[in-house]
């Protein structure tokens, strides 16, 4: 309420720099080395949980530091809200905190977190979601008595490649065998095909010399 003099108030600012005390991580109960991509908007179960805590440097965690964590193309939930590629807030209890990490893109992702002049990143890998989509690559047209060769890719609804499944043949027949057919001349060598790891499968397609 009293106008003071310049340099009359003294302003109190810590020289301890900021430190990670423990490296963050994820949770051993939430993250097996792979999950799901995920829609921005997908449940968190379903997202890596991170842990970690902040720490001021030489001396015990404190609670309320600043913790900003990035990711690009990632996305972050703190507190119920969903933050894209960044966000900052402050650490609880011990400098504890935790922030689930989603992705809509499969592979090693980096995440980075940041207090103070500290860094500390942790690598997450995504696997690609459920074949939702199938494109081909044919040739535009093709003489008599030819074989083509027909390439299939799938992906997740994102873009990700994705391997088909396994055929009917075996077990694990719910995995997503496709089914090729055609109309006109010609045939496919083979109808039934399961793309691989690259999300890739080729197929014959066959022009007879009477076609």
């Amino acid at each position: 309420a009293v106008a003071l003099a310049a340099g009359a108030v003294t302003a109190v600012v810590s020289s301890t720099a900021f430190s990670f005390d423990t490296v963050p991580n994820q949770t051993a109960s939430t993250f097996s080395g792979t999950v799901s991509a995920n829609a921005l908007t997908a449940s968190p179960t379903n997202a890596v949980s991170i842990t970690g805590a902040a720490a001021a440097s030489l001396s015990t965690a404190l609670a309320g530091q600043p913790v900003k964590v990035s990711g690009t193309g990632l996305a972050f939930l703190v507190n119920t809200k969903v933050y894209q590629e960044s966000v900052e807030f402050f650490s609880g209890a011990n400098g504890d905190f935790t922030v689930s990490v989603y992705s809509t893109k499969s592979g090693a992702q980096t995440v980075t977190f940041t207090t103070g002049t500290a860094t500390s990143s942790v690598v997450v890998t995504f696997a690609a979601g459920a074949v939702a989509l199938v494109s081909i690559d044919a040739p535009a047209q093709a003489q008599v008595g030819q074989a083509l060769d027909v390439v299939v890719t799938t992906t997740d609804k994102w873009g990700n490649v994705k391997a088909s499944g396994a055929t009917n043949t075996t077990a694990n027949d719910n995995l997503g065998e496709l089914t090729v057919s055609s109309t006109g001349t010609g045939y496919f060598a083979s109808t039934a095909l399961v793309t691989n790891a690259a999300g890739k499968a080729t197929v014959k397609y066959i022009v007879g010399t009477a076609d």
